[in-house]
């Protein structure tokens, strides 16, 4: 899956294998496969709609992933950061200011993440995903420049 700081016309999904670099078609039948079981227990956890079905791969309506992926990220936090108390209002991250920049990028819902886990996030900029990245630098990239500058500047 290619990352949300290429272009827009450039995101998507690209299959290689190493043995003979595009995909055979025994490939596609074993993600097939692999798909449909991920499918299945994906089904089972409640992930998936119900008018998915069981075996569903394609399904029939849209699924957002972000509030399965965002309480994933959540509980390993809270299960990594040393906290003094058990009680389901921990805050780990509290008294820290931390600038959240994703570019408009795939990373926008960091912010809301943070500041769950009690973080000040009210500094952070660029907080709208956009896959053709309005108000920025172009594409987001950590390493550009003017990235990084305009983080700083947030910092400051």
């Amino acid at each position: 899956i290619t990352a949300s700081h290429l272009p827009e016309e450039k995101n998507g999904m690209k299959f290689f294998s190493n043995a003979v670099g595009g995909l055979t078609s025994q490939h596609i039948d074993e993600l097939i496969v692999l798909a449909q079981k991920e499918a299945r227990e994906w089904y089972n956890m409640g992930i998936l709609p119900p008018s998915s079905g069981n075996a569903g791969v394609m399904c029939s309506e849209l699924v957002n992933f972000m509030p399965y992926y965002k309480e994933t990220l959540k509980k390993a936090i809270l299960r990594e950061v040393p906290t003094s108390t058990s009680s389901s209002t921990i805050k780990p991250l509290a008294n820290l200011n931390i600038v959240v920049n994703p570019g408009n990028g795939a990373g926008c819902f960091f912010a809301d993440l943070l500041s769950d886990l009690g973080a000040n996030v009210a500094g952070s900029i660029h907080l709208t995903p956009d896959g053709t990245f309005p108000d920025t630098f172009g594409v987001p990239n950590p390493e550009k420049k003017e990235m990084v500058e305009a983080t700083v500047k947030a910092c400051e």
